[in-house]
């Protein structure tokens, strides 16, 4: 208990200290001071979202004039590894150092954009598919005009599959 209260006092202490000489007091955030303290850009993390991600920063560092290789700069010193590695990977065989931010920010953008999934709609219409054959064979087979239901099929098909 002595231990914990002297830490706690030493803490104080160098926090006060600090306040005197009127430096910043060192945080443990993942928070990056770009271009001499200002502003702060938060990191990347791998399970964001890239695009809100490099809307946040764009916004930012537009705030703060920066240029085309000061924001090049910033976003790769925000990057985790593994997407700094992705993106070396897919810029290759050209260098990072020799591209372009915005060639970066597309290929990144491109890349980690989350795409729908095709199958829950192919099946989505292979169920409708099989209800309508359904309905058209009970029309049949119940001596309905099989017309009239066959219009009413193709105008739900050509409805779902506009090509």
């Amino acid at each position: 208990m002595d231990n914990l209260q002297a830490i706690i006092n030493e803490m104080s202490r160098a926090i006060t200290e600090l306040a005197r000489q009127r430096q910043p007091v060192p945080s443990t955030s993942t928070t990056l001071q770009a271009g001499g303290g200002i502003p702060q850009f938060p990191k990347h993390h791998e399970n964001e979202n890239i695009e809100d991600f490099i809307v946040q920063f764009e916004g930012l560092a537009s705030v703060h004039s920066y240029d085309e290789s000061k924001k090049k700069a910033s976003v790769l010193a925000l990057l985790p590894p593994n997407t700094f590695q992705l993106l070396k990977n897919l810029i290759y065989p050209l260098e990072i150092s020799n591209t372009e931010y915005t060639t970066l920010r597309d290929k990144l953008k491109e890349h980690l954009k989350p795409t729908p999934l095709r199958i829950p709609s192919r099946h989505a219409l292979f169920l409708v598919l099989q209800h309508a054959l359904l309905i058209v064979e009970l029309a049949y087979s119940q001596g309905h005009n099989s017309y009239l239901w066959q219009r009413t099929i193709t105008a739900c098909l050509k409805y779902l599959m506009p090509w």
